[in-house]
């Protein structure tokens, strides 16, 4: 035997905790690069905890004919509409892949020349084997997604480990009507609000509305906001992007809303810069000022007898944007 096909045999046999504590140090781009190496170390880097280090990314959508390179998808730099024959390729590299990925992002967006090979990845990533190994999903929408997006809610009560849910819908005018998950502990929800949310395990809703979306219209995203029941949350963020349509919730809604929130230990309020200067826009120091009286009244409504928590501490930061946290002792 050669001195190299020697060595080659003698790391293929290094001990198990050897190569893990190997494979610690290595960042993605070199840990995947020694997956290629051997079929050992390829089923010890994609099972098991460093499968947790990896996002399947899988872009649901029709690719413009004109792109140049450097964009997200592989299929775009050939500067090509994928078409369908892109997607199948797509989805027979899952269906040969044992791969089971902890982390998943979809883009989504409904067009009559892709959803039939888009829904057939779909039903391939929500095999009952991959759908109980997910913990983390991030949902991006463009553009119209309702029927795609209806097949992904209807799988996530099936997720059994997912903790962390991330929904983008300032690209879509979809709606979503119920959003169920037994297991989910941090929410984060970008403008698309559901009609219904039950999430017993609710730990952090982190909620950003932007007044300036394409789609955006109050009656399906913010004013949704204000008639969920957030019983058990105890972490609540909600940033406000400045457009120029204004919140038309009435008030009521408002004060509902936060004498709902029962179990509630941190409130951040805050509202970003944006691009573009609208008229209702307003300096940083006079939206910090806003935040505080807007937190102030909002202190008054926790604090009523529907739900006793005293403030324990208040903090305002003034920095890009205005952002007011308070936070409440049990």
């Amino acid at each position: 035997m050669s001195r190299k096909g020697r060595n080659a045999q003698r790391y293929d046999e290094l001990p198990y905790e050897i190569l893990c504590f190997i494979f610690d140090r290595l960042d993605l781009h070199s840990l995947k690069c020694a997956s290629l190496t051997c079929r050992r170390w390829c089923e010890i880097i994609f099972s098991g905890g460093y499968i947790k280090r990896f996002t399947l990314y899988v872009p649901l959508v029709r690719w413009p004919v004109h792109v140049k390179d450097g964009q997200a998808s592989p299929f775009r730099k050939h500067g090509e509409d994928a078409g369908d024959s892109k997607r199948l390729f797509l989805l027979k590299a899952v269906k040969r892949s044992s791969r089971v990925y902890r982390n998943l992002n979809l883009e989504l967006e409904d067009r009559s020349d892709c959803n039939r090979s888009a829904s057939g990845m779909l039903w391939t990533l929500f095999e009952p084997h991959r759908l109980e190994q997910l913990v983390s999903l991030r949902i991006v929408l463009k553009q119209e997604a309702s029927q795609l997006l209806e097949m992904v809610v209807k799988a996530i009560p099936a997720m059994s480990q997912l903790r962390d849910l991330r929904l983008n819908g300032c690209f879509s005018s979809s709606s979503l009507l119920r959003l169920h998950s037994d297991t989910v502990r941090h929410l984060e929800l970008d403008t698309i609000v559901p009609q219904q949310l039950e999430m017993p395990r609710l730990h952090l809703l982190d909620v950003l509305i932007d007044r300036s979306a394409p789609f955006y219209t109050p009656a399906h995203n913010e004013d949704l906001l204000y008639l969920l029941a957030l019983d058990g949350v105890k972490e609540l963020k909600l940033t406000i992007r400045p457009g120029p349509i204004r919140e038309t919730h009435r008030p009521i809604y408002t004060q509902r809303f936060y004498r709902r929130l029962k179990s509630l230990e941190s409130l951040t309020l805050a509202e970003t810069s944006a691009t573009a200067t609208f008229p209702s826009q307003q300096p940083t120091g006079a939206t910090v000022g806003n935040h505080r009286n807007t937190l102030s009244r909002v202190i008054c409504l926790v604090q009523s007898p529907y739900a006793r928590v005293p403030l324990d501490r208040m903090c305002v930061v003034n920095a890009r944007y205005g952002c007011c946290t308070a936070f409440f002792t049990s």
